[in-house]
């Protein structure tokens, strides 16, 4: 090898030790946390909330960067006191041309321990929105450089990492109701996040023109197709109402005050569940669309995160579901919801519903049902929903049973104990050989027989926890002997 190649070599292995000794020593000699009044102020001029932070350190590797230790945003005025953003450590990328020009242009974040508390109250108002006056601060001590501009526009990435996210609603007593929407475990990212088009308010050239935000929407300029960022995020956990699952995966697009997870994938009691999950900020209440379908579901398990319909019904769940509805404080699950769906559940048990006892001494007087065996298992049971005014009405509901099959239609509630009111056929399979019997007893209970099956009609009512089985037609019509005597004739001889 040459002299001077050699020395070329040695000049640029030269170069990078002084620039990897700059990139650790400048940092330490540069004293960036000085300035966090400074970066206070713009974060508040910003974004119009209180704002803290614990420490700030400057790194230039693996590019040019702020460290945020320590970052708060608090509640507005007219919320509980707390904090509506907090995050351990946040890394803030800025465009270095721009610092040139002391203006304040963030190209990309990074969080890391983020914890997002949404909260709205009965006025429609929500502690992210942006106020349109920043909070008032002492003034702030001259420093050699202070920015004369800073933008939230357009964030060109946001990366986030193990972190938190709930949305609730204010009681009207001002004490925040249990959480109806909490993520856990969240990270992932964002491209292209505009912060004045996600709260939906006038970005800071339109507002320097005093256009105020409501007056924004209205003209237009912000519309349903506009974008206030897309991107992707993973979850360990998100929990919607009583309603909980686990190994979130999503693509995530934001619009005016509109968030929706597309292509929602997770795990959910045993089972699986897809579709798309969105919410609307945009009215007083917030309103969301579920469009999911679900496969293999333990019944029982999904049945246990609702106290009333606990223990009620075992098997495997599958179906789709369409449903719409506002976030509401209320005891009633069904409350402020809407849609529809179909839903079959296979190979399970109704361990509270008891058969009248006059259809079981049916089914064993002349072998029409199961002699033994469990009269409440089931093979399916299959049903068209109809969610509205907080009753699911099904207009057929078919179930295939142990040695018993029904049809019927109705509804049910969920509030409270909730309430049953179906009426149907109950069909108890007949047995070929006992044509002159199962004659005699159609006869005698005013039923009919087809297609080798007594047909019986019904009524379900009561709560869920205590159904009430009746048989709608007498088993002692007039002029016959009653049923329970018949019971007691010696069994016939074949």
């Amino acid at each position: 090898m040459s002299s001077g190649r050699k020395f070329l070599y040695a000049l640029l292995l030269l170069l990078i030790i002084l620039l990897l000794a700059a990139a650790v020593v400048i940092p330490r000699l540069v004293d960036v946390d000085r300035y966090r009044p400074e970066v206070i102020s713009g974060i508040e001029q910003a974004t119009g909330k209180h704002a803290s932070i614990g420490h700030l350190a400057l790194t230039l590797l693996p590019k040019v960067a702020l460290r945020a230790d320590g970052l708060a945003l608090a509640n507005p005025p007219g919320f509980p006191a707390g904090d509506f953003l907090t995050a351990q450590r946040i890394d803030i990328q800025p465009d270095v041309l721009a610092l040139w020009n002391r203006q304040v242009v963030i190209r990309a974040l990074s969080l890391d321990h983020a914890v997002v508390h949404l909260l709205s109250d009965a006025r429609g108002r929500r502690n992210f929105a942006l106020r349109a006056t920043p909070p008032a601060r002492r003034p702030l001590k001259s420093v050699a450089w202070t920015p004369s501009s800073w933008t939230l526009e357009t964030i060109g990435r946001i990366q986030f990492s193990r972190g938190l996210l709930t949305d609730g609603t204010l009681l009207p007593s001002g004490v925040p109701a249990p959480t109806s929407l909490e993520v856990q475990g969240l990270s992932g990212e964002i491209e292209q996040f505009d912060w004045n088009t996600l709260i939906g308010a006038p970005p800071p050239r339109v507002a320097a023109a005093g256009l105020l935000p409501s007056a924004w929407l209205a003209s237009g300029a912000a519309t349903s197709e506009a974008a206030a960022g897309n991107g992707s995020l993973k979850a360990d956990s998100l929990r919607f109402g009583r309603l909980e699952g686990t190994r979130v995966r999503s693509q995530l697009a934001l619009g005016p005050r509109s968030v929706s997870l597309r292509d929602l994938k997770l795990d959910c009691y045993g089972g699986q569940a897809s579709g798309e999950l969105s919410f609307d900020f945009s009215g007083i209440n917030t309103h969301y669309r579920v469009q999911a379908k679900v496969a293999d579901v333990d019944m029982a398990r999904l049945l246990a995160s609702f106290p009333q319909a606990q223990g009620k019904m075992t098997g495997r769940l599958q179906g789709n579901l369409d449903v719409t509805g506002e976030l509401l404080h209320s005891e009633d699950p069904l409350a402020g919801k809407r849609g529809t769906g179909q839903v079959t559940v296979r190979n399970g048990r109704l361990p509270a519903l008891r058969l009248d006892q006059k259809v079981m001494e049916l089914a064993r007087l002349s072998s029409l049902g199961p002699v033994s065996g469990d009269p409440s298992s089931f093979s399916s049971i299959s049903a068209d929903l109809n969610i509205d005014n907080r009753r699911i009405t099904s207009r057929k509901v078919t179930v295939l049973g142990n040695g018993l099959d029904i049809e019927a239609t109705g509804s049910l509630t969920l509030e409270g104990e909730g309430s049953l009111d179906y009426s149907g056929t109950l069909a108890l399979h007949a047995s070929s050989s006992q044509n002159l019997l199962t004659t005699i007893l159609a006869n005698a209970t005013g039923a009919r027989m087809k297609n080798g099956k007594l047909l019986l009609p019904f009524r379900l009512t009561g709560t869920l926890a205590s159904p009430h089985f009746t048989l709608k037609s007498s088993l002692a019509p007039r002029g016959t002997p009653n049923l329970p005597g018949l019971f007691k004739f010696p069994p016939l001889r074949r």
